[in-house]
């Protein structure tokens, strides 16, 4: 069922090219879902192609000043941009954890072209907007039944895209004292990392950024191959 349902997610997103084009920021954690679910179930190549989409679609539309992803969660400014009522401005874009988001699975497809993309090509651009990811509190498997209680629980950390993708793993898995790994839940040892993805997609709250480690070593584990991605 799972591969059948991926069969589908990869049909949608090749016919209908607006998925390389997210409205708001906050819907990083709606792509990361759809990319690890493409990457554990086989479909690897097609979690590259959106992925690479994704990137230089961020680079366009920021050159366009159009259909850059919101920071705000406001209809009524997407709407106005969108029919050129309002001017995209840096106060609509002040944050972005997509860009991380992207960086982290250029690192763990091993897409070395398009991390170099969103360094040199996409980064620069969003100059004026911060780069943040999201590490979870120590109350934070408690709490995941809780959306208020889950929000309160973390925090966010400015960061900044080294130069080299082979620099991004030690940069990013540094953990802030008292922060709990995932690796470490109690879900995590049960096979089940997933279930704080299933919790920020339910909640629609932000992913904490060590889950893309955790998923793609569970796809590396589950490959015959033992890789998680291939080339685009």
């Amino acid at each position: 069922m799972a591969r059948d349902l991926c069969g589908h997610l990869s049909d949608l997103i090749e016919t209908h090219t607006v998925s390389g084009s997210p409205c708001y920021d906050k819907q990083t954690v709606d792509i990361s879902c759809a990319i690890a679910a493409l990457i554990m179930n086989d479909r690897h190549d097609d979690a590259g192609v959106w992925l690479h989409n994704l990137i230089f679609r961020l680079r366009d539309a920021k050159r366009l000043g159009r259909y850059v992803p919101l920071s705000t969660d406001s209809y009524d400014d997407l709407v106005a941009i969108r029919y050129e009522h309002l001017e995209m401005s840096d106060e609509l874009t002040q944050v972005s954890t997509l860009i991380p988001a992207l960086a982290l699975w250029c690192e763990r497809l091993g897409m070395q072209a398009e991390y170099d993309g969103l360094v040199q090509q996409v980064a620069p651009l969003y100059d004026k907007t911060t780069l943040n990811v999201w590490f979870c509190g120590t109350e934070f498997e408690s709490d995941m039944v809780d959306p208020y209680k889950l929000m309160a629980s973390g925090f966010a950390e400015v960061v900044r895209l080294p130069a080299r993708m082979g620099e991004l793993s030690s940069t990013l898995q540094r953990m802030p004292d008292g922060v709990p790994k995932l690796a470490d839940l109690r879900a995590s040892k049960y096979g089940m990392p997933w279930i704080a993805l299933l919790a920020a997609r339910h909640w629609h709250l932000q992913l904490p950024h060590d889950l893309i480690f955790c998923l793609t070593n569970i796809a590396r584990e589950a490959s015959p191959q033992g890789q998680t991605g291939s080339e685009v």
